[in-house]
């Protein structure tokens, strides 16, 4: 199968530049909100109370939660379409924005009716901050379009700058707001829910830049069915992604007290911080697959570098786990608040899902990179339904525990269905996910020298 031309500068981000390269700023780009997010963690955590601290962790999750419910696994198609055949750029765009505009305007109008019965318990305060959720809804969807755009042509240096002026932006707002006296719930989430759209004006030149050069991105039109099918296969496994990793402490707004929630997203926020590295492998798997696996020589090549990536990818879990998991009980509760001490087995029990997770969901991305979004989204909807059960079952039993059992249950199913699906359908076999070869050795020392040069 012949491969599609690429614009000139498509080709010197993604196909001139080495993996290395790329899995750097893709991580980076993934690595500072969360490093970022510690810094921030503590000063929630004392300025806002445990019940502060869980209301902020509910409005941040349902934002979350909404955005992928709206954006119909469009971002994925765009990066998947624009990799192949830079001729549909502009046509991509523009039926990418126009359909995620019109989602965002229903979904805002949804979560307004819904305000009231999710608001139920907490007060016409936490009503308050449904409302404005609802108006960040339109914004934070449309971010998700040159966000996509630059994934596909391998930009993963503007990823990694939009993530850091977020974050940047987000930690000094918090940082003022604390000093001087200023820090409630509404500031922060107002914070949470306008942060994001500084760090999105670093796409600005790129989408300038396509708008100069129509003539190269604009001589095909894309298939709206075409582009729909594909998103749809996404869309259902972009869900069931988020019931596993959100849903729970969206869910938990109903289900447990606000103590419970605040103890979760304290446990989250440090449970969550080694999986930004598959988070990282994901997002340069998939686009690299998608372009390289449009030929019989490069499909081969994409299949041993899958499978190598995968299992790098779960030695670097597990060894930014293992001392969190060793150290936690001596600085959780002098960082966070004697309060938050209790969150410490919430913080085990969801390193261990991020490990076990982390080939699975390097996998899934090859399954999206080589057209079969839908088998992804089958793993995923077989983990988020044993993640539900799990956590309807046990959480109003055990409050915070059962959402991170859950999360447990979910992660491990999921990500082995996707390495049964790879070799069903690609013939990759099981055992080269497993296991650490002498050639991971050589390719994480490579790793880690050139992360400590950068």
């Amino acid at each position: 199968m012949a491969q599609h031309p690429q614009a000139p500068w498509a080709r010197a981000a993604g196909q001139g530049s080495n993996l290395k390269h790329s899995f750097f700023y893709s991580l980076l780009g993934n690595l500072v909100a969360p490093v970022a997010g510690l810094a921030i963690a503590p000063i929630l955590a004392q300025g806002l109370g445990d019940e502060g601290r869980g209301a902020l962790g509910g409005i941040s999750s349902l934002l979350l939660v909404a955005t992928a419910l709206g954006a119909f696994g469009l971002p994925e198609a765009l990066t998947y379409y624009a990799a192949r055949r830079a001729s549909k750029v502009s046509s991509l765009l523009r039926l990418v924005s126009w359909i995620l505009l019109l989602s965002a305007a229903l979904l805002a109008l949804a979560l307004y009716l819904l305000g009231p019965y999710l608001a139920a318990d907490h007060g016409s305060w936490y009503q308050q901050l449904l409302l404005l959720t609802a108006l960040a809804l339109i914004p934070n969807l449309l971010i998700l379009v040159p966000r996509a755009l630059v994934a596909a042509q391998g930009f993963w240096q503007l990823q990694a700058l939009e993530q850091g002026v977020f974050s940047l932006v987000r930690l000094l707002a918090f940082l003022l707001l604390w000093a001087s006296g200023q820090l409630t719930v509404l500031s922060a989430v107002l914070v949470t829910l306008l942060s994001p759209l500084l760090g999105a004006l670093v796409y600005l030149p790129v989408l300038l830049r396509i708008h100069r050069q129509k003539d190269l991105y604009a001589s095909q039109e894309q298939s709206a069915s075409e582009l729909l099918g594909y998103g749809g296969k996404v869309w259902l496994g972009s869900l069931s992604g988020i019931v596993l990793s959100r849903i729970d402490q969206t869910l938990m707004i109903k289900l447990t007290s606000l103590q419970e929630q605040g103890l979760y997203a304290v446990a989250v926020t440090l449970g969550e911080i080694p999986s930004v590295i598959s988070h990282a492998v994901r997002n340069v798997i998939f686009a690299l697959d998608a372009r390289d696996t449009t030929s019989e020589e490069g499909a081969q090549q994409a299949d041993r570098r899958l499978a190598q990536t995968a299992r790098v990818t779960t030695i670097l879990t597990f060894l930014v786990s293992l001392p969190i998991a060793l150290t936690a009980h001596w600085w959780l509760g002098p960082v966070f608040g004697r309060d938050f001490e209790a969150a410490l087995p919430l913080v085990w029990v969801l390193l261990a899902a991020a490990v076990v997770g982390s080939a699975g969901s390097v996998a899934g991305a090859g399954l999206s990179g080589r057209g079969r979004p839908g088998l992804r989204s089958w793993s995923m909807t077989v983990g988020a339904v044993f993640n539900l059960a799990v956590l309807l079952l046990l959480t109003p039993q055990i409050g915070a525990m059962g959402a991170a059992l859950s999360t447990l249950v979910g992660n491990f199913l999921a990500g082995n269905l996707n390495l049964v699906f790879l070799r069903t359908h690609f013939k990759i076999p099981l055992r080269s996910f497993y296991g650490i070869h002498r050639e991971d050795l050589q390719l994480l020392k490579k790793i880690l020298t050139s992360l400590i040069k950068r």
